[in-house]
C-alpha cells in the first residue's frame, strides 16, 4: 500500500529515491523537501516529495506509466511534469479554429501532409508578437514564390475571441497567413497546453513528415535556412 512520504522513516526515503532515480525520464526531477504552511497562526511542517520538468511528447506514455509506478509506493507526491512535442516528435492533433471560415482543423489534418508548416504563436495584446508577426510576413512576400505549395504559414492566436484575431489580421494586412485561434480558455486551452506554449511570440516548425524540427522563440532561429533545409531533405526523400 502507498504511504505518505511525511511519514516514512529516513532510510526508506533513500530507499524510495534509490529505486526512482535510474527510472526517471529525460528532463524528469525530483526532490524532497520541506513545507512549512502558516495558517490562522497555525504553523504545520512536513515533508514533501515533488517531480518536475519537461518530457517530449514521445514519452507521454512512458511518464504516464511512470507516475503509475510512483503513485503505488508513495501517495501524495507532487507532479508538475508537462508532456510537450519537442524536436523528432510527431506534432499531436490539436482542435483550432480557422478565424475566416470558422471551420476546426488539426495541425495533424491531411490538408498539411508533406508541407513544412511555420508556425506562430502570437496575441494582438502582445507588443513583441508585432515585431514577430511582421518579421514572418515580410519572409512570406519574399519567398512565397519558390516556397509554393511547400510551405504554409500558420499564425494561432492565444486571444480571448476569433474576431479580434481576424480583425487585427486585417488591419496590419497579415493575411497571407492562415490565421487559426486556439479556443476558449487561451492559455488554458487544449491547443496551448498540448504544445506546451506559456509565453508569446512563440515559435514551431514543423517538417514535411510531421514532426517537430524546431521549438522556442522566433528570434533565436534562422527561419529561411531551416526551411530551405527541411523542404531539401523531404524533397531528397521522395
Amino acid at each position: 500500500m502507498a504511504k505518505r512520504w511525511d511519514v516514512l522513516t529516513d532510510a526508506e526515503r533513500e530507499e524510495f529515491l534509490s529505486w526512482l532515480q535510474p527510472r526517471l525520464l529525460s528532463g524528469v526531477q525530483v526532490k524532497s523537501r520541506v513545507d512549512i504552511d502558516i495558517t490562522h497562526d497555525r504553523r504545520a511542517v512536513r515533508r514533501i516529495i515533488a517531480m518536475f520538468g519537461e518530457v517530449g511528447w514521445a514519452h507521454k506514455v512512458a511518464l504516464e506509466e511512470l507516475k503509475r509506478e510512483v503513485g503505488a509506493r508513495i501517495a501524495d507526491v507532487q507532479y508538475d511534469i508537462s508532456s510537450v512535442p519537442r524536436s523528432g516528435d510527431k506534432i499531436p492533433h490539436v482542435k483550432l479554429l480557422d478565424v475566416q471560415s470558422s471551420r476546426e482543423l488539426s495541425l495533424a489534418d491531411e490538408v498539411f501532409t508533406d508541407k513544412v508548416l511555420v508556425i506562430d504563436f502570437w496575441a494582438t495584446w502582445s507588443g513583441p508578437c508585432e515585431a514577430s508577426m511582421h518579421a514572418s510576413h515580410e519572409i512570406i512576400g519574399r519567398r512565397a514564390g519558390e516556397w509554393a505549395g511547400g510551405v504554409i504559414f500558420i499564425a494561432i492566436s492565444l486571444d480571448k475571441s476569433a474576431g479580434t484575431v481576424r480583425e487585427r489580421a486585417r488591419e496590419r494586412g497579415w493575411e497571407n497567413a492562415l490565421h487559426l485561434w486556439c479556443g476558449p480558455g487561451t492559455w488554458r486551452s487544449e491547443a496551448a497546453s498540448t504544445l506546451g506554449i506559456d509565453g508569446v511570440p512563440f515559435m514551431l516548425v514543423v517538417g514535411r513528415n510531421g514532426c517537430v524540427i524546431y521549438r522556442g522563440p522566433p528570434h533565436e532561429v534562422e527561419l529561411e535556412k531551416l526551411v530551405d533545409a527541411a523542404l531539401a531533405e523531404g524533397s531528397a526523400e521522395q
